[in-house]
């Protein structure tokens, strides 16, 4: 029998803290989508960064929602 390396609890909160920590791109991703604002929309560069920080800003909202569903709070 092995001993256990954390409680449930103590693993629950570690789970917590990194997916938060890691959804906190998120927040940077809607940063630099503000940032592209008033750029070429037809330049094939600009369309890239705006998907690919939409992506992530869509990931990151993945993220906190399974967080606040685990907690009970949603």
């Amino acid at each position: 029998m092995k001993a256990e390396l954390m409680t449930p609890e103590t693993f629950r909160w570690v789970l917590t803290i990194l997916t938060l920590g890691g959804a906190v791109w998120a927040l940077y991703d809607v940063y630099l989508i503000s940032k592209l604002r008033g750029q070429d929309r037809n330049d094939p560069l600009v369309k890239d960064k705006r998907f690919g920080f939409t992506v992530g800003i869509i990931i990151g909202l993945f993220g906190i929602s399974g967080v606040l569903r685990f907690h009970g709070v949603l």
